[in-house]
């Protein structure tokens, strides 16, 4: 008895050891999700696989519906992948799939130098209360968020990785939102897990869109393929 008192205890000693939660100041919190932000926009290619789950409700651990993508970036080019919707973007054009709608739109492409931070830096403005929990290899910065400050979700997690700062998962507590298919679910909870993050080089040929788009005569053709889509067309050159 002595010895398994002894062998819990030490196990006890261990979990508080490794990890531990503060409260963090408005201030602080701002400066890491900089930091974050900072450490992204650094590297020249990123790439991870992304998983995205809906919960029925903030407690719940078995999910109603999971989707897993991408997420491949060189520079300002990018090229994703989730729940339907594939995005490529080159230099010179922008070009989203919608697999289920069987639509494209293609477009300019929009460059978004802050990633993360603008919506980070939003939902730290509304915080009620911030913590910061840490780990041995990964850290979990959490805003309890006002309910009446109209955003949308409670809580909102965010993990990263301590030596990189990337981020690993991302999970919301929604307060009333319906999700199409779901109408019974009043308030989930949605997580997006970030793996296998790479900082490799990423060829250009990724972000091609000739693929699903073909230029014929200075207009936009779709490929056979696809033929049955609908192209909405928002470049000046060419016609859909």
């Amino acid at each position: 008895m002595n010895k398994l008192f002894v062998l819990i205890f030490t196990f006890l000693i261990l979990v508080i050891t490794n990890a531990s939660s503060a409260v963090i100041t408005k201030e602080n919190a701002s400066v890491l999700i900089k930091k974050i932000n900072e450490e992204m926009s650094l590297c020249k290619h990123y790439s991870a696989d992304i998983e995205y789950l809906i919960f029925k409700s903030h407690t719940d651990s078995l999910a109603l519906e999971k989707s897993n993508g991408y997420y491949k970036r060189s520079g300002t080019n990018e090229h994703s992948m989730l729940i339907g919707i594939e995005t490529i973007q080159n230099e010179t054009e922008r070009l989203v799939v919608d697999v289920n709608a069987q639509s494209m739109v293609l477009s300019k492409p929009s460059f978004k130098a802050q990633f993360l931070e603008q919506s980070m830096q939003g939902a730290l403005a509304l915080c009620k209360t911030l913590s910061l929990t840490k780990n041995e290899q990964s850290s979990v910065l959490e805003f309890i968020l006002d309910r009446n400050s109209g955003i949308g979700f409670s809580k909102l997690y965010i993990t990263y990785n301590n030596e990189t700062h990337f981020i690993e998962n991302i999970t919301m507590h929604y307060t009333a939102t319906l999700i199409p298919g779901y109408e019974e679910v009043k308030s989930p909870k949605i997580s997006i897990s970030y793996s296998n993050i790479s900082t490799s080089r990423i060829g250009n040929s990724e972000f091609r869109i000739d693929h699903y788009i073909q230029t014929k005569n200075n207009t936009y053709i779709l490929d056979t393929a696809f033929k049955d889509y609908n192209l909405f067309n928002q470049l000046s050159t060419g016609k859909n």
